[in-house]
This record gives C-alpha cells, sequence and structure tokens, in this order.
C-alpha cells in the first residue's frame, strides 16, 4: 500500500511523475514511485518503456525541476526481456527547496499536495542563498569520504596552499581539510569533491552537467572544431584547460598598428574569466559551464545572473559579496582568485583595453529552456580602429575613467548629452569629435540641434559656453549666421538668464557679435 515514502503509478504520466519527484526530494527521508504498479503493489497491465523514453524524461527532470536533483536512481523490471516497471528512487536532497514549474509539492500522508507561497518563500529564506559549494554531499544514504578524493589532487593541494600558508608544510592533508573547512567529519564538501575527487567518482555524487566544464573551438571558416572537457579533479586538469585556449591564442589581426607579436588574450585575462565562471556560476541550476573559442571571440556561458553592472564594477570602488564563499576562498588559497576581488577590473578589462579589445557580459537564457545564464566575452578582434589606435597611442596619458569612456563611445554608446554626459565629454574632449568631419578622434553625435533635450540642469558653466559656441560654428558654416537666444534655450533647455549672460560674455571675449536684441552670431575670426 502506499504511504509517506511510496507511490504507486499504473501508467507512465510525465508531469505527475516529476511533480512526485520533486515532492520526495523536498521530503526528511525521500522515497520510492513505482510505475506500472496498481495502488496495492500489484503489477499492472503490462505495457513497454523504451530506453529512448527513459532518457528523454530522465533529461527533462534534470531541466525542469530546480535546483537538479542529485538523489535519484532509476532501475528497471524486466519481464520477457523487456523493461515492464520502472522505480525512481529518491533520497533526501542536499538543497534546502525543489520546484517544479515554479511550485513547490510536499508529501501528507500518501497524498502529494502543492505547498502555499508562504512554505515555499519561508525555505528561501532558509535556504535561497545557501552556499552550496560548502555543503557535504549525498546520494541516497552514501556520501563521500576521503576515499573519494585523488592522492595526486590533494598532493597538489597541499603544494599550493603551503605556499600561501606555511604552516600546513607539516601537517597532514585530513587536518589542512579541516583547517580549510573542506572537510565534515570524514565528508568532502562539494567545492573539494570538484577541485581532488577520484576521476572514476566523477558522476557518482554530482551530475556531469555541474562537474564538467566543456571547451570548444571553432573556426567555421577553416572547418576546424575541436573539444576539452575539465572533468573532476578540477585541480590537476585546470592547466590542461587553460593550455587549449592559450594554444589557440593568436596574435591580433591589426596590420595598421603593425603588432605582429601581440596576443588577442593577455594569460591572466583568461585565467581570470575562466575562474570567474566557476567561482558565480549559481550552483543549484543544472547546466554546463561552456567556453566558445572562435579566432576572433572567446565566449565564456556561466549558469546564473551577473548582479552588478559592468560599469559600476569597473568605475566604483566597491567590493561586492561573494555568492559562493566556500569556492572563492578555495580558489583564492591556490591562487587562481584574487584576494581583491578587483580581477575583472585588474585583470581583465585593463589588459584587453590597452590592446585596442573590448570585453562584453550579456545576461541570456540558455537555448530551448528557461535557464539563465552569463555570456561573458572577450573580443580577440579590433572593433573600432580608431579607438585602437587613440588606446595604443595614449594610453601613458590616458586615466582609467577616461578609458572607460572611450570604451563607451567606441561601443556606440556615443550620443551626446544622451548617452555621454557633459562631465564625461569634459574629460575625454582632447580624444573625441563632436559632429561631422573626418578626424582619427572617437566620434560621439552632437545632439545640440534636438528639440527634446533634458534641461542642463547640472552642466558647468564652461560647457555651455563650449556648446553654445559649437552651435554658432555650425549655423556659420551652413551660411545661416544668425541665431536667438530662443533658439539656444530651446536647444539646451537650461536657465534663460544664465544662457544670456553666457552669451553676454562671449560677445565681450570677441567670439561672438550681437546684431540685434537677442540676435547673435560668430565673429568671422573664430
Amino acid at each position: 500500500m502506499e504511504n509517506q515514502n511510496l507511490e504507486y503509478k499504473e501508467t507512465f504520466n510525465s508531469g505527475k511523475i516529476k511533480e512526485d519527484i520533486a515532492m520526495f526530494a523536498n521530503s526528511d527521508e525521500g522515497g520510492e514511485i513505482w510505475i506500472g504498479f496498481k495502488d496495492d503493489g500489484s503489477p499492472a497491465k503490462q505495457f513497454i518503456f523504451k530506453q529512448q523514453t527513459l532518457d528523454q524524461f530522465i533529461n527533462e527532470v534534470k531541466q525542469q525541476i530546480i535546483p537538479v536533483i542529485t538523489t535519484i536512481t532509476v532501475n528497471r523490471i524486466m519481464r520477457d526481456g523487456l523493461t515492464d516497471g520502472v522505480i525512481f528512487n529518491v533520497g533526501k536532497s542536499i538543497f534546502n527547496y525543489h520546484t517544479y514549474k515554479g511550485q513547490l509539492y510536499v508529501r501528507s500522508g500518501s497524498v502529494r499536495i502543492p505547498a502555499s507561497k508562504e512554505e515555499l518563500k519561508m525555505r528561501q529564506m532558509n535556504g535561497g542563498h545557501h552556499d552550496y559549494t560548502s555543503t557535504s554531499l549525498k546520494v541516497k544514504d552514501s556520501k563521500p569520504c576521503m576515499e573519494d578524493l585523488d592522492t595526486n589532487a590533494l598532493n597538489l593541494f597541499k603544494e599550493k596552499i603551503s605556499k600561501k600558508e606555511q604552516s600546513y608544510t607539516n601537517k597532514n592533508i585530513r587536518d589542512i581539510l579541516i583547517s580549510e573547512n573542506l572537510l565534515d567529519g570524514e565528508n568532502p564538501s562539494m567545492t573539494a569533491f570538484l577541485f581532488l575527487g577520484k576521476y572514476e567518482n566523477r558522476f557518482k555524487f554530482l551530475p556531469s552537467e555541474i562537474s564538467t566544464i566543456h571547451y570548444l573551438y571553432e573556426d567555421t571558416k577553416n572547418n576546424i572544431e575541436e573539444r576539452f572537457d575539465l572533468e573532476v579533479p578540477w585541480i590537476l586538469n585546470i592547466d590542461k584547460l587553460f593550455g587549449e585556449i592559450k594554444k589557440r591564442n593568436f596574435t591580433i589581426q591589426d596590420i595598421n598598428l603593425f603588432r605582429p607579436d601581440e596576443k588577442q588574450y593577455e594569460d591572466k585575462s583568461v585565467e581570470e574569466a575562466v575562474v570567474n565562471s566557476i567561482a558565480h556560476r549559481n550552483w543549484i541550476i543544472n547546466s554546463w559551464i561552456e567556453i566558445i573559442h572562435t579566432p576572433n571571440q572567446l565566449k565564456i556561458y556561466n549558469p546564473g545572473i551577473f548582479r552588478p553592472k559592468l560599469n559600476d564594477l569597473l568605475s566604483k570602488d566597491k567590493n561586492y559579496e561573494y555568492q559562493n564563499t566556500a569556492m572563492c576562498n578555495f580558489l583564492k588559497s591556490i591562487n587562481l582568485m584574487e584576494r581583491e576581488r578587483k580581477g575583472i577590473k585588474n585583470k581583465i578589462y585593463n589588459l584587453q583595453i590597452k590592446k585596442g579589445l573590448t570585453i562584453e557580459v550579456n545576461q541570456q537564457e540558455e537555448k530551448g529552456t528557461s535557464i539563465e545564464r552569463v555570456e561573458f566575452i572577450l573580443n580577440g578582434q579590433i572593433k573600432d580602429i580608431n579607438f585602437a589606435k587613440l588606446i595604443y597611442k595614449h594610453a601613458p596619458e590616458i586615466n582609467f575613467n577616461q578609458v572607460l569612456i572611450l570604451d563607451k563611445i567606441s561601443s556606440g554608446q556615443n550620443l551626446f548629452n544622451k548617452d555621454i554626459s557633459l562631465t564625461e565629454y569634459e574629460l575625454v574632449k582632447n580624444y573625441v569629435l563632436k559632429g561631422k568631419g573626418k578626424s582619427d578622434k572617437l566620434k560621439i553625435r552632437d545632439t545640440i540641434f534636438s528639440f527634446n533635450q533634458k534641461p542642463l540642469v547640472d552642466a558647468s558653466m564652461k560647457s555651455i559656453e563650449s556648446l553654445i559656441l559649437d552651435y554658432a560654428k555650425e549655423k556659420y558654416k551652413n551660411s545661416k549666421k544668425e541665431f536667438t537666444v530662443e533658439d539656444i534655450y530651446n536647444r539646451l533647455g537650461s536657465n534663460g538668464n544664465t544662457i544670456r549672460a553666457i552669451l553676454s560674455y562671449l560677445c565681450k571675449k570677441g567670439y561672438l557679435i550681437r546684431v540685434e536684441r537677442g540676435v547673435y552670431t560668430l565673429q568671422k575670426n573664430n
């Protein structure tokens, strides 16, 4: 008979079974789902399960139940050489809750019921931001132990961490793991298993979607496609992954700058980008970290959300909280991650931008799913040769804030007084051309002729002077030499008294001529 931990199903109803799987994963003891059996436990009318149907169903379970259930096994019941029944054994999950199509299910006696929104909210509050990289793994009644860790990986870990903590040199590895919070009694954490686990046990406690990082080099023009999988133990194999990327790190194709030996990516940029995808991924999303490498780009797809805006991360001197503290601490301990939390700024942006190259961060959904992921792109091809020339030529004199603004302009965010503020313009005006004309400078579109500008309430007097003179020159060049106070006011939207005062000042300085009351023109020699 059905009970708290046992559910019978006569037929294979995909949706209902997924609800039951999520339900048992949410329970204290887990449970079993018998497919092909009546409520009293007797076999139902014979029907056949195709292996393809089961494989597809398990894949759907991995994609649709969030987070991924790591504690499920499948047993087939055979009759006459055919699969006549299936048993799904679902253990108590390491995660605080699971949902199917956004709904939390729980067991009440022998019945599955949808939990209230309040219960889901309570579980989220108690574990929604839990650091799963510090969690001890479990499959049914089995947990990883010291025997599940690789001896060579442990030795390498001790060697690396002892360089930072010399007191570890004479300690045994078990004590080091405990000191670093990588071992709970005899049970390694998720972080410990990923970096130090045995290869043969790589899928025993975690699915391949979490324990594997996929790398693909793809050159469609030359019909080249090469793959490499980073698998447990990561500490022994991550340098091989970096090597795969570095051996295809070609020179920048920028003959105008004559840099035949300049590589597309700095080694530190590559390492930091990959490590960030590991450190900041969402570990409850059942999806791979993917690295797609082409002759022109290095793209890293990372399950989760890029929380800070890239510009804020670069321009503000602020440390954002780690989402996976245990993983980050481990990466710092083996010198793969900066303690100062400024790796993107120092090791990626700064190094790449000096080559005239750019980076991009996009938020997207994985194709065909509702899984969110970050697309982090290192561009290995120069998109704007003027930007590259300017950065290359003036690198010593351009400060970091100016580089940020110039990068924004080269990326297409270059509408003056909309994308580029007056304050930003003042900082980089020696390197940009406002309006039309031929120049090696970066160009920004001048919007002074638009009637829909926001008031320039925060503009400096000097900035408004510059804008008025630019406008006067443009009018003079187009043979429409005269303009009025109202023309300026309508276009700049600033205070009328301020504009009149500035016009009077420009006349005194000999830049403008007052034709009549409220009407001005440019001095011919300006």
